[in-house]
Formats: structure tokens, sequence, C-alpha cells
């Protein structure tokens, strides 16, 4: 009898330590997992960033072209209510509407386009 229980002693022994090889592995795993979450979080979050800071500009350039857009339809539909005014006067108008910038803007140089596909006018 006595052998029977030095084999469950060296049974427990064998599990318990197979169970604390388990353990560590799973703690490993664990531990890479979260590393490689915490990777992917700083990743998106740096990107969500940048796409806020995108569509905080595209909304303004919109709003820039809308509001030139409204300035040209307010002046066609005043130059219907009042009398016509000549073609090249009301063409000096629409351009400098068309021409007129924001404060602060600047004009981009000819050669540096960042992305020329991106932009379809």
């Amino acid at each position: 009898m006595k052998t029977t229980g030095v084999k469950n002693t060296s049974t427990l022994k064998t599990k318990a330590a197979s169970d604390n090889h388990a353990a560590e592995q799973w703690a490993i795993k664990k531990a890479e997992l979260e590393a490689e979450y915490q990777n992917t979080m700083n990743e998106l979050s740096g990107e969500i960033t940048g796409l806020k800071a995108t569509v905080e500009a595209l909304e303004k350039e919109r709003d820039f072209y809308f509001g030139k857009l409204r300035d040209i339809e307010v002046l066609i539909q005043n130059q219907i209510e009042v009398a016509p005014i000549e073609c090249q006067e009301f063409m000096k108008d629409v351009q400098t509407i068309l021409y007129s910038t924001e404060d602060g803007f600047e004009i981009p140089d000819q050669g540096e386009e960042e992305n020329p596909e991106e932009e379809m006018f």
C-alpha cells in the first residue's frame, strides 16, 4: 500500500508542476495579448487624432467654398431684382468673390501637390 501512496504523491506533484507550467504559459500569453492590445490602441488613437484634424480642415475648406457660392448666389439674386448691369462689371464682381481668400490663407505652390488624385473638382 505504501507504493500506492508514493505513486499518488508523485502523480500529484507531476500534476501540480503541469498546472504551474500551464498557468505560467497562460500568464505569458496574457501579457503578450495585453501588450499587443495596448500597441493597437495607441496606433488607433493616433490615427483617430489625425483623422479628426483632417475632418476639421475639410470642414473649414467646405465652409469657405460654400460661402463663396452663397455670395455669388446673393449677387445674382440682387442683380436680377435690380436693373441689369453690364456683363463685364458683373463678371468682375463674380471674379472678386471667386479669388477672395480668408485671413491667413496661403495659396499653395503649384509644384507642391500632396495628393493630386484626391482633389477632383
